[in-house]
């Protein structure tokens, strides 16, 4: 978010898509928190607002204290592991990187093709799995 206004598309990590239905209001941040609540809103609000799915820095990732330009920070490898989820995720849910699609569209992708075994290797060693409702709903609704 820059000037109080969203990129047009608004970028979104594809992993993201998960996070975004799970979020309980927990962050890394008091700041990180109150910015992925304005852009869930946000976008909860406006369905047919266009986002474009990336693999680096995107919206949501602006107020996070362990973001270093395109990549993440928050150990000394993790950039590699946040790419390679999104890539997963991309795979998995059958989006192509780059593309835009309205929020709706690509939640609805994710939700649809995201089974059990593939929600288990994307966020199984999530930190915030215990308070992600996206998670436990997938887990108790998709069991293989």
């Amino acid at each position: 978010m820059e000037n109080g206004e969203y990129s047009d598309p608004i970028w979104i990590r594809a992993h993201h898509l998960l996070c975004m239905q799970g979020f309980q209001g927990y962050g890394y941040s008091k700041d990180f928190e109150r910015h992925m609540g304005k852009i869930i809103t946000f976008l909860n609000s406006n369905p047919s607002t266009e986002i474009r799915i990336v693999t680096k820095t995107d919206e949501i990732c602006l107020h996070c204290p362990y973001k270093c330009k395109f990549s993440c920070k928050r150990d000394q490898n993790s950039h590699f592991g946040m790419d390679e989820l999104d890539n997963f995720v991309i795979k998995k849910a059958l989006l192509k990187e780059n593309q835009v699609y309205q929020i709706l569209d690509a939640l609805r992708l994710v939700n649809k093709n995201i089974d059990h075994d593939s929600l288990m290797e994307i966020c199984g060693q999530c930190s915030w799995k215990n308070k992600c409702i996206f998670f436990e709903k997938k887990l108790i609704f998709n069991k293989p």
